[in-house]
C-alpha cells in the first residue's frame, strides 16, 4: 500500500515497482517496543539479502505462518514465504500474555492510508485468489500417502509426515517447517544414492525416529536452515557425510547413533549456534565430529574408532565441550584449531592412535577436569596460544610427554595438573613464555 519516495502522486512518475514489508502488530512491536504501532519488518530475498519486490501484471503466491507464543514468553513465531521463498522469518514475538486469546479468526483488507497524501491518484486493481486457512496436520505413510516423497510435497507448515515401520526410498526436499518422523522400524535410503536424502531449506525442520542409509549425505541443510532438530535417528552406511550443515543457524543433534559411514559423522561449517547431545559418532571415514562453527555445546557424545582426522575436530569461539569421550580414532583424540573462548571440561581421550589433544592458535579459554590417556604421542599440547588456563586435569600413559607448551605460546597459566607414566616420565615441558605451577 505505501508507495516508494511517494511516487505515484499526480504529476510524479508512475510506480512500478513495490517492496514488501511485514506490518503486524504484537506487544513489543513498533518503535516504541510498546505495542501500540505497527512493526514495519521489510521481507528480504535469502539469496541476496535485498527487498523484496513485486511487479505489476503477474500473479504471486504469498504463504503466512503465525505460531501464538507461549502465554508470557517470547517464543511466537511470523514466517512469508513468496513464491516459495522464506523472505521473513521471526521467533521471538510475544502475542499474548494468556492462554484465553488463540487464532480464531482470518482478516483481510486492501487499502490505501495514512492521509491524503497516500491517496491513490489512478485506478488500482488488485487480484486475490486461492485462499486457504490451514492448521497442522499429521500426514501417514503408507495409509494416506503411497510415499514419503508424496506426503512431503503435500505438507503445509506445522504438519507432520509420519512414515510407517518399513524400508523406504526417496530423496526429500524439504522446503516447509514440518515434523518427519519414523514409526516403528521406519528406514529411509536414497532412490537417488548420489543425492541427500534429506535436503533441508527451510527453518524449523524436525526429523525424528528415523534410520536413514545409502545415500551420499543422511541430512543436508543449507543457507536457508535454522533450527534444525535431528533426534533419536540412526545414521549408517552413507556414501558421505551422515549431517552437513552450511551456513545454518541453531542446529540440535541428539541421542542420535552416526556409524559405519564413508565420510564424517557430523560436519558442521559456519553455523551460528548448535547443541549436539548423547550422540555416538564410530566407525566413519573421516572425523566423528568437525565443527567449523561459532557459539555451541557438545555434551555427553562418543566418538570412537573414526577412521581419520579427529574424534572431534572444532574450529569456531564461544563453545562449550563437556563430558565427551574419544577413543581409538584414527588420528587425535581432540583438535582445537583457530579457536577462542572454549570450556573443555570433563572430557576423556584415550588409546587415539596421534595425540590426546591438541591446541593450535586458541586463545582465552579453559581446560579442566579432563582425562587424557595411553595416547599414541604427546598427551596435551598447546602451539601459537595465549591466555589459556589449564586446571585439575589428569594426563597419563601417553608415549610423548605429558604437556607440552611450544615456544610459540605464552601467557597460558598451568596448575593442579597431575602426570603419571607418560614418555620420560615428563609431565610438562614449556618452551614458551607459560606460567606452570605444578
Amino acid at each position: 500500500m505505501w508507495r516508494t519516495a511517494f511516487q505515484g502522486e499526480t504529476g510524479q512518475p508512475e510506480q512500478l515497482t513495490s517492496g514488501l514489508i511485514s506490518y503486524a502488530k504484537h506487544l513489543h512491536s513498533g518503535f516504541a517496543m510498546d505495542g501500540r504501532q505497527e512493526d514495519e519488518v521489510f521481507v528480504v530475498e535469502p539469496a541476496t539479502g535485498e527487498q523484496s519486490v513485486i511487479v505489476p501484471d503477474r500473479w504471486y503466491t504469498i504463504r503466512q505462518r503465525v505460531v501464538m507464543n507461549t502465554p508470557g514468553q517470547r517464543d511466537g513465531i511470523l514466517q512469508l514465504w513468496l513464491d516459495g521463498r522464506l523472505v521473513l522469518s521471526q521467533d521471538n514475538l510475544q502475542y499474548r500474555n494468556t492462554s484465553d486469546l488463540q487464532i480464531d479468526r482470518l482478516f483481510f483488507s486492501t487499502f490505501f492510508g495514512g492521509g491524503e497524501a497516500w491517496r491513490s491518484s489512478k485506478n488500482e486493481f488488485t487480484f486475490f485468489d486461492d485462499f486457504k486457512l490451514t492448521i497442522p496436520q499429521e500426514r501417514l505413510v503408507p495409509e494416506q500417502y503411497p510415499s514419503p516423497n508424496a506426503a512431503v510435497a503435500a505438507s503445509n507448515p506445522g504438519d507432520t509426515v509420519l512414515l510407517g515401520s518399513a524400508n523406504w526410498y526417496g530423496n526429500l526436499r524439504v522446503n516447509e517447517p514440518i515434523t518427519i518422523r519414523g514409526r516403528g522400524n521406519a528406514r529411509l535410503m536414497a532412490a537417488q544414492g548420489n543425492q541427500p536424502i534429506i535436503q533441508v531449506r527451510s527453518d524449523a525442520v524436525s526429523i525424528q525416529n528415523l534410520r536413514l542409509s545409502r545415500g551420499v549425505v543422511g541430512v543436508e541443510g543449507f543457507a536457508q536452515t535454522s533450527r534444525l532438530s535431528i533426534a533419536n535417528c540412526d545414521f549408517r552406511d552413507l556414501f558421505g557425510d551422515a549431517i552437513r550443515c552450511n551456513n545454518s543457524r541453531d542446529v540440535a543433534i541428539i541421542d542420535s547413533m552416526i556409524v559405519d559411514n564413508e565420510g564424517r559423522g557430523v560436519f558442521l561449517n559456519r553455523v551460528d549456534g548448535f547443541y549436539i547431545a548423547n550422540s555416538t559418532a564410530s566407525r566413519n571415514g573421516g572425523a566423528g565430529f568437525e565443527i567449523f562453527s561459532d557459539n555451541g555445546f557438545v555434551t555427553d557424545c562418543n566418538s570412537m574408532n573414526n577412521r581419520a582426522g579427529a574424534g572431534f575436530f572444532f574450529i569456531g569461539s564461544g563453545i562449550g565441550v563437556v563430558n565427551n569421550a574419544s577413543a581409538s580414532n584414527a588420528g587425535m583424540g581432540f583438535l582445537f584449531v583457530n579457536s577462542q573462548s572454549i570450556g573443555f571440561m570433563n572430557n576423556r581421550s584415550s588409546s587415539n592412535d596421534s595425540f590426546g589433544l591438541l591446541n593450535y592458535r586458541v586463545d582465552d579459554s579453559f581446560f579442566g577436569d579432563n582425562t587424557v590417556t595411553a595416547n599414541d604421542g604427546v598427551g596435551v599440547i598447546f602451539n601459537n596460544s595465549r591466555r589459556n588456563m589449564m586446571q585439575s586435569n589428569l594426563i597419563c600413559r601417553n608415549t610423548g610427554v605429558g604437556t607440552f607448551f611450544s615456544a610459540t605460546t605464552s601467557d597460558n597459566f598451568a596448575t593442579g595438573n597431575v602426570y603419571r607414566s607418560n614418555a620420560f616420565d615428563l609431565g610438562i615441558v614449556d618452551q614458551g613464555n607459560n606460567v606452570i605451577d605444578e
